[in-house]
């Protein structure tokens, strides 16, 4: 998989996202959209052009502590293209906490015992060359 086709996602992401907002419009006064919503619409993206790809949400991965009191907001693995996609999603409704927030997300995606302990989880273990971290932001 090159860079391209990971374009080619995020293309097609964001016109599935605006298509739905078109047609529901999910906020109510002030409660806004959950980062979930983001999540999901890529995850499902992934999943509908990669055969035999999958995604898990919320995946538990160890803090400095050893602790699992972090998370991944999904994991999709492309098993026949050998990627894994690390998707972290923001809505930034207070952008200065939320930039620090994300700065966590992104060290966390690129830490490679983060990523060994997803693999770990893996049934069958697969060498897993292309390593993708999307950051999927809601700016409103």
């Amino acid at each position: 998989m090159m860079i391209e086709d990971v374009k080619i996602f995020l293309e097609k992401y964001f016109t599935r996202y605006k298509q739905i907002v078109k047609q529901y419009y999910p906020a109510h006064k002030k409660n806004g959209f959950t980062e979930q919503n983001m999540t999901v619409c890529f995850a499902s993206t992934v999943e509908k052009y990669c055969e035999d790809s999958f995604a898990w949400y919320e995946v538990p991965v160890l803090d400095s502590n050893q602790k699992y009191s972090n998370h991944i907001d999904a994991v999709i693995f492309d098993t026949v293209g050998n990627n894994i996609f690390l998707v972290e999603s923001k809505r930034f409704s207070t952008p200065a906490r939320k930039i620090k927030e994300l700065g966590n997300d992104i060290n966390r995606m690129c830490d490679p015992a983060v990523i060994s302990t997803i693999c770990e989880g893996l049934k069958n273990q697969m060498d897993f060359p292309n390593v993708f971290g999307i950051v999927l932001a809601d700016v409103w």
